[in-house]
Formats: structure tokens, C-alpha cells, sequence
């Protein structure tokens, strides 16, 4: 009565696990890409990662203020980064790096092999920073046991969201790589996409014979 409301109930409605990859525009479509000589950095655009992508030695790979959108068909694509090369995701002219599924199946995730470089900057809790979502493992660092050639990761004001597991490192000193500023959580209830809908994440954050990791007090779990 007298017009007042006591009662606001609202609905959170995820796009991501309603659409397909035929509901994006694509200006450029990445297949079967192995990465042999550095390409200019992508910047705003919207990409389509429908194979494998392979950075080798020497090489960069760069998305500036992108939509990545990884097309599994069935089987969970990945972006591996051999010994040398290097992956660069950051925010650029106020537009976030955005990386998901655009499917029904989770992507495999980045995989930094030793000698490899993985550097993200973007703004955390913010529209414009750097978004990894809707993988099964978002960044694997695989280390070598080896007191050289670790895998380099910079993770700077990055949010990781809907993955099985977000950071999953193992096997090395990485005294040359931190965690800084970044959050790790899920939107909703559970994880929507093949294999594994209706289910929680596995783990957030992963470590396993891991020495001299900078992880920031900035950074958190939710």
C-alpha cells in the first residue's frame, strides 16, 4: 500500500551459456594456427579459435582489447606456448581481453611449457580488464624439475571465472613469476558447459612442487 516496494528480486542471466558461436560477428577466424613468425598484436577485435594454437620459440602472440572465442567441436582447444615464445593478454582503448567458450564444451586452457611466457594486465572487478573463463585448466605452467627454463607467468589484475581449475602449476622454482591483484570465483551455482555441467570447480588455484611463487596479498578466492 502507498506505493512502497518492499521487495526487489533480480535475475542474473549469464549470455555465455545461452548463445553459440554462430551469435558473435568474427572478424577474423585463427585455424589451425601454429604461431611460426610474431603477427602484429590484435587489437579490439573479435577472434574465432577453432584448432589448436601452437606459439613457438622466438615468436608473440598478442590480444589487446578482444573477444577470443574457442570453438571446441568437440574436443577442448587449447593455445600452447613453447620454450621462447611468449602470450600477451591486456586490456587496450577501454575494451577487455576477453577469453570463453562460445559452445556447449569447456576449452582446454593456455599452456606455458618450460622456457614459456605468459603476461596478462588488465583492471580487476573492472568491465575493461582481463577475463579468462570456461576452461578446464585456464593456465597450466608446466615446469621442467629443472633449476633453469621454468615457465615465465606474469599475472597481473586478472579475473578467472567458470573454470574447472584456474591456475594449475607444478614442478618448478618460479621465482621469475607472480599473482598479482587477480580473483578467482564462479558466477553461479555450478559450471554450465560440457563435461562437466551442474558440477563446482575442482580447484581454484593449484600447486604442486612448486617453490618461490609471488602470490600478492591483492589477490583472492571467492
Amino acid at each position: 500500500n502507498g506505493g512502497t516496494r518492499a521487495i526487489s528480486i533480480s535475475t542474473l542471466i549469464d549470455a555465455n551459456n545461452i548463445l553459440d558461436c554462430s551469435n558473435y560477428t568474427i572478424d577474423y577466424v585463427l585455424l589451425n594456427t601454429n604461431i611460426t613468425s610474431s603477427l602484429a598484436p590484435f587489437e579490439n577485435e573479435t577472434l574465432l579459435v577453432a584448432e589448436d594454437l601452437i606459439i613457438n620459440s622466438g615468436e608473440t602472440l598478442s590480444f589487446k582489447g578482444c573477444e577470443v572465442l574457442f570453438q571446441s567441436s568437440g574436443t577442448p582447444k587449447s593455445i600452447t606456448v613453447q620454450n621462447g615464445g611468449t602470450l600477451n593478454l591486456q586490456n587496450f582503448n577501454g575494451q577487455r581481453t576477453h577469453l570463453f567458450a562460445c559452445d556447449y564444451t569447456m576449452w582446454q586452457g593456455i599452456v606455458v611449457e618450460p622456457g614459456g611466457t605468459l603476461i596478462t594486465s588488465g583492471t580487476t572487478g573492472s568491465p575493461t580488464g582481463v577475463i579468462i573463463e570456461d576452461a578446464l585448466k585456464a593456465v597450466m605452467g608446466m615446469g621442467n624439475s629443472s633449476s633453469s627454463g621454468a615457465p615465465v607467468i606474469h599475472v597481473a589484475k586478472t579475473t578467472f571465472n567458470k573454470n574447472l581449475v584456474s591456475l594449475d602449476l607444478s614442478d618448478d622454482n618460479l621465482s621469475s613469476s607472480y599473482i598479482f591483484q587477480s580473483s578467482f570465483k564462479l558466477d553461479g551455482q555450478y559450471l554450465y558447459k560440457d563435461p562437466h555441467p551442474g558440477v563446482f570447480p575442482e580447484k581454484h588455484v593449484s600447486l604442486l612442487n612448486v617453490d618461490d611463487l609471488s602470490f600478492d596479498s591483492g589477490s583472492g578466492i571467492r
